[in-house]
């Protein structure tokens, strides 16, 4: 008998570019998939620079049998808050799939995240016809343009991460008892952005 290694403990870091979850080891090229399956067991909100530019990236931590990811994005995003809007209607204490999604309308990169939950894509909890006490996107002047800025959507949701418990007790209340569906490559959602 000899030394094993083991997989256990191993966390893998998943970005998003371009609709598409990308994974990077050391040395080796991206490989990128549409989907990722597995339950949240939470969410934390760090500081990042990349080029002197400042942001907040939010992290979610997701694990299934021995695998654990951590699925980052910026919180100034369309994923953040399509990701969120969706968490919202779900139930935590379940397996999400989530796929981000790109497009481009008008010339401008429209982004979301789709997710499903026992086989029905998960609605979002507000609606431009259903607002209720989600705060709307403020048009503002920048460098001379008129830009639409959610930075207090952005606040609204990183409020409802840190104060929601839904998260806690999260080892003991779940069992991991089937593989992650790894990293999907093929999943196909609707294509619904409802504002």
């Amino acid at each position: 008998m000899g030394l094993q290694k083991s997989n256990e403990g191993k966390l893998t870091f998943i970005n998003i570019k371009q609709g598409k979850l990308v994974v990077k080891e050391k040395d080796k090229e991206p490989v990128f998939y549409s989907d990722i399956l597995g339950y949240i067991t939470k969410v934390e909100f760090k500081d990042d620079e990349y080029n002197g530019q400042k942001f907040e990236v939010a992290k979610f931590f997701i694990k299934d049998m021995q695998e654990s990811f951590c699925l980052q994005m910026r919180t100034d995003s369309g994923y953040f808050r399509g990701l969120a809007n969706s968490l919202k209607t779900g139930n935590p204490k379940e397996k999400f799939l989530i796929k981000p999604n790109y497009k481009e309308v008008d010339g401008r990169p429209r982004t979301t995240c789709f997710v499903t939950q026992e086989g029905s894509v998960l609605k979002h909890a507000y609606t431009l016809s259903n607002m209720g006490d989600f705060p709307p996107a403020e048009k503002i002047t920048f460098k001379g343009a008129e830009v639409w800025d959610s930075s207090k959507q952005t606040t609204f949701w990183k409020n409802w991460f840190l104060t929601e418990s839904w998260f806690s007790g999260f080892e003991e209340n779940v069992q991991l008892e089937q593989p992650i569906n790894q990293l999907n490559k093929d999943t196909e959602l609707i294509d619904d952005l409802p504002f």
